[in-house]
């Protein structure tokens, strides 16, 4: 399959490593509309700086949060 979106030059500044944060509001969007059970624990695995694995935590969700780097 070809996805046009996937091909040809990028057109923006490429972030070492594809350090790219979430806006809180994106997470909080989302969170809005698909409920996560309590009692599940959520695995972050590009948790970068934290972004989206504080707003879940702040929303009370057990959170795994891993990285290529140590940034967490």
């Amino acid at each position: 399959m070809n996805d046009p979106a996937m091909l040809g030059p990028a057109h923006y500044e490429r972030h070492e490593r594809d350090d790219y944060s979430t806006p809180s509001w994106c997470t909080e969007a989302l969170l809005n509309n698909v409920k996560i059970p309590g009692a599940w624990r959520v695995w972050e695995p590009a948790a970068g700086n934290g972004a989206i694995v504080n707003v879940l935590g702040q929303r009370g969700l057990n959170v795994l949060a891993t990285d290529i780097t140590n940034n967490v």
